[in-house]
């Protein structure tokens, strides 16, 4: 039902900004983009901004979203797309999303599944964040 409410999960890079324009451009009427801001490098908040620009100039609506404080001294990359899971999922459950597109190519999936078969501590944070991707 491309009239339900959608979110997409917009990074600012070319991968989610292809698919924010693509799903307007397919019919998809209410869709929000929410953008992640953790505020941890210098230029996130331009980043964030040039996201959020060219969507509004796409007719594509979208939220920018800071997270709390992530702890960078230890698994950053972990903490960070725990914290962006948690951010997007809460967004998506509180406007009633019927679901949550995220636009992760195979290489993400494949870097995942190795870090999973071989790296044991960075494993066990991937499970984690993945045991959140559930909208129910």
């Amino acid at each position: 039902n491309k009239n339900a409410n959608f979110v997409i999960a917009c990074s600012g890079g070319v991968d989610s900004m292809a698919l924010c324009f693509l799903l307007k451009q397919a019919g998809f009427l209410n869709l929000t983009a929410v953008i992640i801001d953790h505020g941890i490098r210098k230029n996130s908040a331009k980043q964030a901004a040039l996201a959020y620009n060219f969507n509004l100039k796409n007719s594509i609506k979208s939220i920018v979203i800071k997270t709390p404080h992530i702890d960078t001294s230890k698994n950053l990359e972990a903490n960070a797309r725990l914290a962006r899971y948690n951010a997007i999922l809460n967004y998506a459950k509180q406007n009633k999303a019927e679901a949550v597109f995220f636009a992760h190519h195979l290489f993400h999936f494949l870097q995942h599944a190795l870090c999973f078969f071989f790296g044991p501590l960075y494993a066990c944070t991937v499970g984690k964040a993945h045991a959140h991707l559930e909208l129910a």
